[in-house]
């Protein structure tokens, strides 16, 4: 919900009945958690370090968040770092994330990429992830991706953008870039 902020006691007053604050933590469901709305209607959270840091698992809640499934182990991959973010848009929903080399690599360069993957079901089953690598040093992405304006569904125009971090090499500062795509999310680039 956007608050305006010129009226900075609104901002911070809870309005008891009507906010609920809720702790959806487990302990294989504990890092970077992002929640969204399916198109079913479902509330859809995914988090990281499961079983182990390279675990992502999801819950779902049928009922507005008042109640959520047990975790359900979604992708399992040494490369997964964490994330993450959702892209919702009428039947599917995309999952952006950042995976890479192990940090104990030696091989530093490329260390983590941007990778997305996607649901046409609400979330029962997910595509294998796509990569992008972007040739930057390092990225990380915990934002929320928007359909564009322009969306046109098979070019030329831009259908999605999601924002990420990086840093160009290992002493370099963060800097905020975005992947896209043109062809409503069957390719992305940089």
């Amino acid at each position: 919900q956007a608050v305006s902020l010129s009226d900075f006691r609104a901002v911070f007053e809870a309005t008891y009945g009507n906010k609920t604050v809720m702790d959806l933590t487990l302990d294989q469901f504990s890092m970077n958690i992002a929640v969204t709305r399916a198109p079913s209607g479902a509330l859809l959270a995914m988090g990281n370090f499961g079983d182990n840091p390279h675990t992502l698992t999801m819950r779902t809640s049928q009922d507005g968040g008042r109640t959520w499934s047990q975790p359900r182990v979604i992708l399992s991959d040494e490369n997964l770092n964490d994330g993450g973010g959702f892209l919702v848009d009428e039947g599917s929903i995309w999952y952006s994330f950042h995976r890479g080399q192990p940090i104990e690599s030696p091989d530093k360069a490329n260390l983590l990429k941007v990778a997305v993957m996607r649901s046409d079901d609400n979330g029962e089953s997910w595509s294998t992830p796509v990569t992008v690598n972007t040739g930057y040093y390092y990225h990380v992405t915990y934002c929320d991706g928007i359909r564009t304006a322009a969306y046109d569904g098979d070019g030329p125009e831009i259908d999605y953008v999601i924002p990420y971090h990086f840093m160009e090499t290992e002493d370099a500062s963060f800097q905020v870039s975005v992947i896209f795509s043109c062809d409503a999310g069957v390719t992305w680039q940089n």
